[in-house]
C-alpha cells in the first residue's frame, strides 16, 4: 500500500483553509519593548555619567600621590628639625638640617633635581612634578608646596 498519495491529497486540501490559532495565552510574562527602551535608556545615562569619572580617576590618583609627597616630606622635615633643636648642638642653618632629612620616597618616585634648599622635582610614573620647599629658621621647619 502506497500511503503517499493519501497524504498529499489530505495536505492540498489543507492548504485552502484558515490556520487555526490555538487560545491566547491570558498570563503572558515579559517584558514589553516600552520597558526595555526605558531600561537601555536609564543604562545609558548611567555610563554617560560613570566613564568621564572613571577616565579621571587615574590623573586624580596621580595628583593625590604627588599631595602624599608633599605631605610626607613636611612631616620628615618636621621630626627632623625638632630633633636638631632638642640636640645638644641645636640648630645651625638651613642646609645642615637639610642633609639630614631623608628624601627616599619609594621606588614609584624619582628626584630628578636632587632636593635643595629651595625645593626639587620628583617624577612619578613618568610625570615630573616641581615641588618648592621655604627654608627652615630657628623657629620653623621648611615647608614643602607645590
Amino acid at each position: 500500500m502506497n500511503r503517499k498519495p493519501e497524504i498529499e491529497r489530505s495536505i492540498l486540501a489543507q492548504i485552502g483553509k484558515p490556520l487555526k490559532l490555538s487560545k491566547p495565552v491570558i498570563n503572558q510574562s515579559g517584558f514589553t519593548i516600552v520597558e526595555i527602551i526605558a531600561v537601555l535608556l536609564i543604562l545609558g545615562v548611567l555610563a554617560s555619567v560613570a566613564i568621564p569619572r572613571y577616565i579621571n580617576l587615574h590623573a586624580n590618583a596621580t595628583e593625590n600621590a604627588i599631595d602624599y609627597v608633599i605631605a610626607e616630606l613636611n612631616g620628615r622635615e618636621n621630626l627632623t628639625w625638632a630633633e636638631v633643636k632638642i640636640s645638644a648642638a641645636g640648630y645651625t642653618d638651613d642646609a645642615t638640617l637639610q642633609d639630614k632629612v631623608n628624601y627616599n620616597l619609594g621606588s614609584d618616585y624619582r628626584w630628578i633635581d636632587l632636593p635643595m634648599e629651595t625645593g626639587g622635582t620628583v617624577e612619578f610614573r613618568g610625570i615630573a612634578y616641581t615641588i618648592n620647599r621655604s627654608r627652615s629658621t630657628d623657629t620653623q621647619q621648611g615647608i614643602w608646596s607645590q
